[in-house]
């Protein structure tokens, strides 16, 4: 399971106007990563949801707007068997959302 350092860090992060930098399978596709960057951080951080199912990704950038996804907000929200449910609202972009077993916040190498 994750540290409770962790833990705090996720939720309590100010989760609008995050930057999406990027999204991952790894683990053969078994855990999801989101690469983000916070506002006024030169750095990434990565989001690891391990053991990630239920995976919904609907972004949608109209003709002639592109760039990074903004978010608006993010919940993280542990359920009563210890999973995660991860949404990422990104406004009028859309959202991402997926259940894990474990989330887990850490430095970009």
């Amino acid at each position: 399971m994750m540290n409770s350092t962790s833990e705090v860090d996720i939720t309590t992060i100010a989760w609008c106007d995050v930057e999406l930098h990027g999204l991952a399978w790894v683990e053969d596709g078994r855990d999801v990563i989101f690469r983000v960057r916070e506002p006024g951080s030169e750095r990434d951080r990565l989001v690891v949801c391990r053991w990630a199912e239920g995976l919904v990704v609907n972004l949608v950038f109209p003709p002639g707007q592109g760039g990074r996804p903004l978010t608006w907000d993010a919940t993280f929200a542990r359920g009563s068997d210890g999973s995660w449910s991860v949404a990422l609202d990104f406004a009028h972009s859309g959202e991402i959302r997926l259940k894990c077993s474990e989330v887990e916040l850490l430095p970009s190498p």
